[in-house]
């Protein structure tokens, strides 16, 4: 049970003066409608699912979709976006909507991610197609201990354990 108001109090009595609220590949509507009342400063945000190649986003999602569960060696990393507008509806839409062509282009619509959110992920290039018109800063996002770069060592992908390196596997932790 989430309650905004509950949490206020508590950024409140900590003194804190700025939030975001990223949901995991969804933008809470309810949420934000609640928080952006408050006296806060708060911004826009999600926490995204983001593949490093639309091969490994068809293949992750595939798996996913079927239940397979067959061992995949690069998982998608998580990444936080934070905006600068405080119109979550128009940036839900714009979400939902990047979701809608992930479907059509990498499955011809075999796959709804619009409607199947918990198998959600992006790429890089999705994501810069979808919010080009807004501003926005992303903040590299690791589980408390663990980074997102390992993965990619396994591989012996360099160039993207360079990349991730330089993004921080820590910088917003769970």
């Amino acid at each position: 049970i989430f309650s905004v108001d509950d949490l206020f109090l508590k950024l409140k009595e900590h003194s804190i003066e700025m939030i975001s609220l990223t949901d995991h590949n969804i933008i809470n509507i309810e949420a934000y409608e609640n928080m952006l009342k408050k006296d806060i400063f708060t911004f826009v945000g999600v926490e995204l699912d983001v593949a490093i190649s639309e091969e490994e986003l068809v293949k992750y999602i595939s798996n996913r979709e079927s239940k397979n569960n067959e061992k995949i060696d690069i998982k998608p990393f998580h990444l936080l976006i934070l905006f600068k507008s405080q119109d979550y509806v128009n940036l839900n839409n714009k979400l939902d909507k990047m979701y809608s062509n992930i479907s059509e282009k990498e499955f011809k619509n075999a796959i709804d991610l619009k409607e199947n959110k918990k198998i959600r992920t992006t790429t890089f290039k999705y994501i810069v197609e979808t919010f080009k018109d807004e501003d926005f800063f992303i903040i590299a996002h690791g589980n408390k201990d663990k980074g997102i770069v390992s993965p990619y060592l396994k591989k012996k992908c360099l160039k993207e354990a360079q990349y991730n390196i330089l993004m921080g596997g820590i910088s917003a932790l769970e």
